[in-house]
């Protein structure tokens, strides 16, 4: 299966085809991605954590494929993650320039990386506030050298900078097998 990934130009040419493959591969690489996981066990892992820890795991309503975990004013809250016309975005998020995303990661590394990045939640018992992600809950714990991978990644953005950096091939194609297969890690608002 594919997914259709945003053009980060805007020019409104076609855009490339990811594979579902490597959005998985990518999210495993994370550390916060849990799987196949049910809200019970997440509310579990969760509920003595800080406000704002969150894991990421597979949704259990058919219609989705992702589910964002979260605690947020002393709650645990499910949010789905949405899945259209090639992009990902929080379900929960119904503004029209609600931003979009060529995937999962790309999502959570903008919620992670401003705390003026924040998203609606509804609590019955607390009604819509907004929420902001700050502490993932991991899985596992990596190697420095794939922290090490994930930080140069993160920071350079685009593939075609970190082939531009002064490293031998070999540890460029390990770089290269976490960052997003397209250029981007800007958002899109949603159409």
């Amino acid at each position: 299966m594919c997914v259709k990934m945003s053009s980060s130009s805007g020019s409104g040419r076609p855009s490339p085809q990811i594979s579902l493959s490597h959005i998985l591969r990518r999210l495993k690489l994370c550390g916060w991605y849990w799987g196949d996981l049910s809200s019970a066990q997440a509310n579990d892992i969760l509920k003595n954590g800080e406000d704002g820890s969150f894991i990421m795991r597979d949704s259990s309503d058919a219609c989705h494929l992702f589910s964002l975990s979260l605690k947020a004013n002393s709650f645990v809250i499910s949010v789905r993650v949405a899945y259209s016309r090639g992009l990902f975005k929080l379900d929960s998020c119904r503004q029209e320039d609600c931003p979009s995303f060529g995937s999962v990661v790309d999502l959570i590394d903008y919620y992670l990386e401003s705390d003026e990045h924040t998203f609606q939640v509804t609590v019955p018992e607390l009604g819509e506030f907004p929420v902001t992600l700050k502490h993932p809950i991991l899985k596992e714990v990596y190697s420095l050298q794939h922290l090490c991978r994930m930080a140069i990644v993160t920071s350079c953005k685009r593939s075609d900078k970190l082939n531009s950096l002064p490293l031998p091939q070999h540890l460029v194609r390990y770089l290269l097998d976490f960052a997003p297969e397209e250029n981007t890690a800007q958002h899109k608002p949603a159409s």
